[in-house]
């Protein structure tokens, strides 16, 4: 297994990665935009091997973090590979967590705006020189159209909804 894409602060995490020269010590640095920190590596049987606990993955910092491992032979630096990964807050740690998308927030604003629209029953009124032109109805229902897709395709790659099934006929 190689480095992993999320760690989840407050997680036991472990890892390993094929190194071609077991005599070098490895370290990976992790740089992210309001922390970097180091993690040591150890070797065995050509992997180099991170185990972290999790009293050490909870005094992370939560963020996106570029990682780069390093091998020593202690005179040399060399850079063995690098990549991305998230590290995620301790969901034990929120009080609350609000769950809902820009596409959902976007679609429940459009409905209201509807909403109130059939009950004032305005699109355009002028008074005293001044004008006020509304968003047409029309316009507001193609919105609302595009963002319950939206909202739809989220639901069903959070699984939270079954894709649609086709069923076929002759």
């Amino acid at each position: 297994m190689n480095e992993p894409k999320r760690i989840v602060k407050g997680d036991a995490v472990t890892w390993f990665r094929r190194v071609s020269n077991p005599l070098h010590s490895y370290q990976y640095i992790l740089v992210g935009a309001d922390s970097k920190f180091t993690i040591d590596a150890t070797v065995e049987e050509g992997m180099a091997t991170v185990d972290l606990s999790s009293s050490k993955t909870n005094e992370f910092i939560s963020g996106e973090y570029r990682w780069h491992l390093f091998s020593d032979d202690g005179t040399e630096r060399f850079t063995v590979a690098h990549g991305y990964f998230v590290i995620d807050a301790n969901p034990a740690d929120f009080e609350y967590c609000d769950t809902t998308t820009h596409a959902e927030r976007v679609l429940a604003s459009i409905e209201k705006r509807i909403e109130g629209r059939i009950l004032s029953d305005h699109e355009d009124y002028s008074i005293e020189g001044r004008s006020l032109s509304r968003i047409p109805i029309d316009q507001l229902e193609r919105l609302k159209r595009r963002y319950s897709w939206r909202v739809r395709t989220a639901k069903q790659k959070k699984g939270l909804i079954n894709r649609p099934r086709r069923v076929y006929y002759r």
